[in-house]
């Protein structure tokens, strides 16, 4: 590489790294945006109807949904979250810019990625912070395998978690439940055909 490319390309790195961001930001903040005003009609066109009813089965219905792409939530101290959920609960940190950090779940449909994504939005106008006690967020839950089951168990309880577990015999699944740093219910499941 000639002496002039190679320097170009040193200066650049740091260029595109601060165009990445912005663009991230950007995005999501617009993102955001388009959220709140869909959350303020959807609220406006079902208040005061009631409880809604399906008007045909599943089976009945074109499903275009292959799987869930993304889990995004709201955080007041990302690198506490971040260390949770790489360290913790042992998901592989895809990126992390100042404000958000992106983690791989699985394979999704199609060659996507499943992604649990943080977000720190506390420089954003007008935000107001988090509170588990009253998110519209009751757990996030992770499918294991059977095999890791007590293994995991034991894990979670070397990190000083209090861990939960629970048998839901309608689904055939047994659970391990911990809470993390800012006081959310993570699950890991795992389906036992013996329950």
């Amino acid at each position: 590489m000639p002496v002039e490319s190679s320097h170009l390309a040193s200066g650049c790195c740091g260029l595109l790294d601060r165009a990445k961001t912005r663009f991230l930001i950007d995005h999501f903040k617009k993102k955001e945006h388009q959220l709140t005003e869909t959350r303020n009609a959807n609220a406006e066109a079902f208040s005061g109807s009631g409880v809604i009813m399906p008007t045909s089965s599943t089976d009945e219905r074109h499903m275009a949904i292959r799987g869930l792409g993304e889990i995004a939530l709201r955080v007041n101290n990302l690198d506490a979250m971040q260390e949770f959920y790489e360290e913790v609960i042992g998901l592989q940190l895809m990126t992390r810019v100042p404000n958000c950090a992106f983690f791989r779940i699985a394979d999704g449909y199609g060659g996507d990625t499943q992604v649990l994504a943080l977000f720190d939005r506390s420089q954003n106008p007008n935000y107001h912070g988090t509170d588990a006690a009253t998110s519209t967020v009751d757990h996030i839950a992770f499918e294991i395998a059977l095999t890791d089951f007590a293994g995991e168990k034991k894990r979670l309880e070397a990190f000083g978690l209090q861990v939960e577990t629970t048998e839901h015999a309608w689904v055939h699944w047994r659970s391990l439940y911990v809470i993390n740093p800012e006081g959310n219910q993570v699950e890991l499941v795992c389906y036992d055909g013996s329950v």
